[in-house]
């Protein structure tokens, strides 16, 4: 009998490796050539947390210890700790200092264009991979092809973005990847668990898919005893890697302090003790001769190591903002649209929210059915069942977290990619064995209803036909029509040409008078930054007499605004910033 787990030989060839190659450089001078032609009209560093990525950066390169990420400039005299990682300031760092020779002065901007598309290049890698190693060479072009059609994606590589989000969609897809090729070669869990690694130190917002991770590797040894090394070199790499990346990264004082919302001592712990588990249990099972044994010893160590991190810290249970003010909480923090529930997000952007949300709802079906089918025929034995099941588990956490908050379509997207290249590959063949209406309507279906950007369009023109009214969201920036304009560099000339001092500005335009300025604010979107945050909300809603307070207390005499952004136009009821900055 076949090993259900023996891996497909499907893999990506030289001319395989020169069409993503060429693939890319099309869809990035696509990408440069549109920024350059909206440059007067849409700012390079569009986003809060893109504009302070840079500050961050230059800050390093201008001699800031590599163990200090914190924004002097930002609530002064004792500014603002940024819970950011160095991993992802350290390529962009020297991506800089690579491009001087070539560009002086400009290459801060040159590297702002070059680094999203070279993750982008890893992302098309992954991807076409992926779906190579699922659907053979059918899979490569709708595995290239389909995120490059996803909002959720694309928008994190476009040039500017030079947050975390992107490297961790890379991170996360090269986890999945890694998971399927264990089943062929063990020492791929070695990879995928310091990726898993280096995902957690990067930011805390993948937790999910490391769950699902050393859920699946347990899971695979639960099922196939004899593949014990895949649990036990994925815990090892994820533990180890992790500790390492904290020696390398955090200073002495953070490993006392216990936060929630960044790497530290609970998430040190957590990572150490799951790789405990995933390496001894097995190496200590092989007694264990039925899989609910070892599944129920998988589960006894994991609930120990569970209760223990929660009488460890407690405080964490109740988020990354546990120890947010509740002021905040309900002014700001409730109102950041990417961490609403998917109904919600529905109700106020329904193009955007169908165009994420659609794709991998529909290759989560696609893909159980395909997986019913095999189970129907026994083909549960044949060579690509275990990769399809492997992708699954990630892919149904994935949408859970997406319905839990919108922002975990980013994952959920790149996850979908393989389960619709496959219904496009099929719909291919389809179309090829009977040329007829019907095969015609099925492949060009196909593309659309994985294509994020179509399903929007579609949504649009189906309330533009049925007379709905338009969505009322809460306000935002994005829906702000002067709001790109406060953001280009031209605005900031005149600030810049003044004496570097401390003002008073709305919050979201902190992080952007920071990069194009010497200038020094009172409050940036950062959950850290809270009696900043507190004092500028209040200053621009309040009342004169508590506005002059502030003022007073904090010695400001230069107050910089721009009329693109809410907080001059809404009280507190309004919303007052798009994004957590996390």
């Amino acid at each position: 009998m076949t090993n259900p787990l023996v891996h497909s030989p499907n893999r990506l060839g030289k001319s395989s490796l020169a069409v993503i190659l060429l693939f890319w450089l099309v869809i990035s001078a696509i990408y440069v050539l549109r920024t350059q032609l909206n440059a007067d009209q849409i700012p390079l560093l569009a986003d809060t947390d893109d504009a302070m990525r840079l500050v961050q950066v230059r800050d390093l390169l201008a001699g800031q210890s590599w163990f200090d990420t914190t924004q002097t400039r930002l609530n002064p005299p004792g500014g603002t700790s940024i819970h950011w990682s160095r991993l992802i300031d350290a390529p962009i760092a020297l991506t800089i200092l690579a491009m001087r020779p070539l560009f002086g002065a400009g290459a801060d901007i040159a590297a702002t264009y070059a680094w999203p598309l070279m993750l982008l290049l890893g992302l098309l890698f992954i991807s076409g991979a992926t779906c190579v190693r699922l659907l053979g060479r059918d899979g490569l072009m709708p595995g290239l092809v389909l995120p490059v059609l996803s909002a959720a994606l694309m928008v994190e590589f476009s040039p500017g973005k030079l947050d975390h989000h992107n490297a961790q969609i890379v991170l996360s897809a090269f986890v999945v990847y890694a998971a399927m090729r264990t089943l062929d070669r063990p020492r791929w869990a070695v990879a995928g668990g310091l990726a898993a690694a280096i995902s957690l130190t990067v930011g805390t917002e993948t937790l999910p898919i490391i769950a699902a991770a050393i859920l699946v590797c347990g899971l695979i040894w639960v099922v196939d005893p004899a593949r014990k090394r895949v649990p036990m070199l994925f815990g090892a790499a994820f533990g180890l890697g992790t500790i390492g990346l904290a020696i390398a990264t955090l200073p002495i004082k953070a490993w006392t302090a216990p936060a929630c919302d960044a790497m530290s001592l609970a998430f040190i712990s957590a990572a150490a003790g799951a790789g405990l588990v995933l390496a001894l249990v097995p190496a200590a099972g092989g007694t264990l001769a039925r899989p609910w044994q070892r599944f129920g010893a998988l589960g006894v160590a994991g609930g120990i190591l569970l209760a223990a991190l929660v009488l460890a810290f407690p405080q964490c249970l109740g988020g990354p903002y546990a120890e947010l003010d509740p002021w905040l909480v309900d002014k700001w923090l409730s109102r950041v649209t990417e961490a609403k529930p998917l109904w919600v997000s529905l109700a106020e952007l329904p193009a955007f929210t169908w165009s994420v949300a659609l794709p991998p709802i529909l290759a989560t079906l696609a893909l159980g059915v395909r997986l019913w089918h095999g189970a129907q025929n026994r083909e549960i034995v044949g060579p690509d069942f275990g990769r399809w099941m492997i992708l699954g588990a990630f892919l149904v956490l994935s949408i859970l977290v997406m319905i839990y908050q919108i922002r975990g379509a980013r994952v959920a997207a790149i996850l979908a990619v393989p389960a619709g290249a496959a219904i496009i590959v099929a719909a291919r063949k389809y179309y090829l064995a009977k040329s007829t209406p019907l095969s015609v309507s099925a492949l060009v279906g196909a593309w659309l209803v994985f294509s994020g950007i179509a399903v929007a369009l579609a949504v649009n023109s189906i309330n533009l036909l049925v007379g709905s009214p338009p969505a009322t969201p809460t306000v935002q920036l994005a829906d702000t029509p002067l709001k790109p304009a406060c953001f280009l560099p031209a605005s900031f000339s005149a600030l810049s040409a003044l004496a570097p001092t401390t003002l008073m500005a709305p919050a979201d335009l902190g992080a952007h008078i920071l990069v194009q300025t010497p200038h020094s604010v009172i409050g940036a979107p950062y959950h850290r930054n809270q009696r900043g945050l507190i004092d500028t909300f209040q200053f621009f809603n309040g009342p004169p007499e508590a506005a002059r307070g502030i003022l007073n207390r904090r010695g400001i005499t230069l107050v910089a605004m721009c009329t693109g952004l809410p907080e001059l136009a809404l009280g507190l009821e309004g919303r007052v910033a798009d994004s957590v900055g996390a």
